[in-house]
């Protein structure tokens, strides 16, 4: 399906706008990536899931693995996009690392802020309208969805209890407040 492959094409764009246009999470920051690198990062694991599903899509459009994964990629892509503009790409400390990286030659930093999160929330949005969704039970995706919540916290709490550092500078800030 055309639709399936244009997504796709635009989450492995974001993947590789982090892999190449950024520099590596372990020398930009170590301590906030010690425990999984570039996957401790919720925008990495939502365009990996998303990519994932809309390939998942091209090869067995109604196989279980779309039927299931759908409720959680459309979950994570539609909030991706505003999760990163609300909470992240204005935060100060944000602004003079990405600074700081750009002045040591790492110039696609601002393009790839934008690769990596602006596009996550209309192809979502264009996969719902566009495409037809096999029905999931509220246990799957209480399962799914809550499954990868539960995931992502203990991750996330984790590397705050192991490393001493929040995955993003915006966690020290809500703590500060």
């Amino acid at each position: 399906e055309l639709l399936a492959a244009f997504n796709a094409a635009g989450f492995l764009m974001a993947i590789l706008a982090h892999r190449f246009l950024f520099p590596p999470p372990r020398e930009k920051c170590p301590t906030r990536t010690a425990l999984l690198g570039s996957l401790t990062f919720l925008t990495v694991q939502s365009n990996l899931i998303c990519y994932y599903y809309n390939f998942m899509r091209l090869l067995a459009p109604d196989g279980e693995v779309v039927r299931l994964l759908y409720p959680l990629a459309f979950s994570l892509g539609v909030i991706l996009t505003p999760l990163y503009y609300g909470l992240n790409h204005f935060v100060a400390e944000k602004i003079r690392l990405d600074g700081v990286w750009i002045q040591k030659g790492w110039v696609w930093i601002p393009l790839a802020n934008h690769l990596e999160h602006a596009h996550a929330l209309p192809l979502m949005l264009l996969d719902a309208a566009g495409s037809a969704h096999a029905a999931t039970t509220d246990a799957e995706v209480y399962v799914v969805c809550g499954g990868y919540i539960g995931f992502y916290l203990v991750v996330t709490l984790l590397q705050k209890r192991i490393h001493g550092a929040w995955v993003y500078p915006v966690y020290d800030e809500a703590v500060a407040a």
